[in-house]
C-alpha cells in the first residue's frame, strides 16, 4: 500500500495499492471527505468513502457510531436483507461492520459496511461486488485489500 489519500487537515488517511485508483466525489452536507477506490484494471467492485469531522466533545465517536448502526440495523433503499452486523472495536477504533444484499442497476449485489471511528473522525467505506463475484477467489483477494484499507486507517 503505498498510495494515500489525506483528507482534509490530516483528518484521516487511507493508504491503498498502485494498481488502485482514487475519485473524489461531491459532498453532501455535512461530510468532510468523499470518494470512491477500485482496481484499476479487473476491478470486482468498488469501494464508496465518505469521512466526517465531529465537534470536540465527550463520547461523539461513539455516539455518532451508535447512530449510524441504529440506521443501518435494517434494510436501506436498494437493499433487500441484512446478512450480518458486527460492533467494533475494529483494530482498535470503535465501529461496526455489516454485510448486505441489494441491487444496483439491475445487478444484484453484495455490500460490506464497514464503519470505523477515533479522535474526531468517523470513516464509512462501502465496499459494493455484483453477487455473482461474491465468494470467489478474486473476491476474496480484492476484499483482503478493502478490509487492510480500514484497518490501517490513520484517524485523528
Amino acid at each position: 500500500m503505498s498510495r494515500e489519500w489525506v483528507g482534509p487537515d490530516r483528518a484521516f488517511t487511507i493508504r491503498y495499492p498502485d494498481d488502485w485508483s482514487f475519485v473524489r466525489r461531491l459532498l453532501r452536507p455535512g461530510e468532510l471527505d468523499s470518494g470512491v477506490l477500485h482496481q484499476i484494471d479487473g476491478a470486482l467492485g468498488s469501494v464508496r468513502v465518505t469521512a466526517w469531522r465531529l465537534k470536540d466533545e465527550a463520547e461523539a465517536v461513539k455516539k455518532f457510531i451508535a447512530r449510524m448502526q441504529e440506521l443501518y440495523s435494517n434494510p436501506i433503499e436498494g437493499e433487500t436483507e441484512v446478512l450480518d452486523l458486527m460492533q467494533g472495536p475494529i483494530a482498535g477504533k470503535n465501529g461496526f461492520i455489516r454485510s448486505s444484499r441489494g441491487e444496483e442497476d439491475g445487478t444484484q449485489t453484495f455490500h460490506q459496511m464497514f464503519v470505523v471511528g477515533a479522535g474526531r473522525t468517523v470513516v464509512m467505506a462501502n465496499y459494493v461486488v455484483p453477487l455473482r463475484s461474491a465468494g470467489t477467489p478474486e473476491h476474496a483477494e480484492e476484499g483482503r485489500t478493502v478490509v487492510e484499507m480500514v484497518v490501517t486507517a490513520i484517524l485523528t
